[in-house]
């Protein structure tokens, strides 16, 4: 009896960490960065990563690289509604190189883009496009939902070996 007491304790755990893993609301996803990639015009006052909803990030940096090779952020970068945003000193003509990286709940966003200043200037690189980790994978819930069961396998093996007397 003793066995089967462990072995329901263990389905009954197992299946709720998975309810609470499959439950889990709608995350946070990264959406863009203000000037977006390749955009030529005026300087901006302010460079902003856009969320679908108001993130609440443990780590942020956030680094914009000027012409002249010197970092043009103005203080620490902060949340205001939907975006993340860092005030840049972006005065000279010439090719802004930004790049970022944001740790959310359980998720990364990271990237580069770049924009240009001045009428003249060369817009950003193509391949310059971030990329974000905040949607569901369903290779790691099936990985999960395997380790899962391989443990509750384990323990039913280690709970039926015979004891030594």
């Amino acid at each position: 009896m003793r066995t089967r007491h462990w072995l329901a304790l263990t389905i009954a755990g197992a299946s709720l960490l998975l309810a609470l893993f499959l439950a889990g609301g709608d995350q946070v996803r990264w959406e863009g960065v203000e000037p977006g990639d390749g955009a030529t015009g005026p300087a901006p006052q302010v460079v902003a990563l856009r969320f679908s909803d108001v993130p609440e990030p443990g780590v942020v940096h956030l680094e914009v690289i000027g012409p002249d090779g010197r970092d043009v952020v103005r203080g620490t970068p902060a949340v205001q509604g939907d975006r993340i945003v860092a005030s840049v000193d972006a005065g000279a003509d010439g090719l802004y190189q930004v790049t970022y990286h944001v740790e959310l709940a359980g998720a990364v966003v990271t990237g580069s883009s770049a924009f240009s200043v001045g009428a003249g200037a060369a817009g950003g690189t193509e391949a310059a496009g971030g990329h974000a980790h905040l949607q569901r994978d369903p290779m790691s819930a099936g990985l999960l939902l395997l380790d899962l069961v391989l443990v509750t396998i384990v323990a039913v093996l280690i709970l039926r070996r015979p004891r030594l007397r």
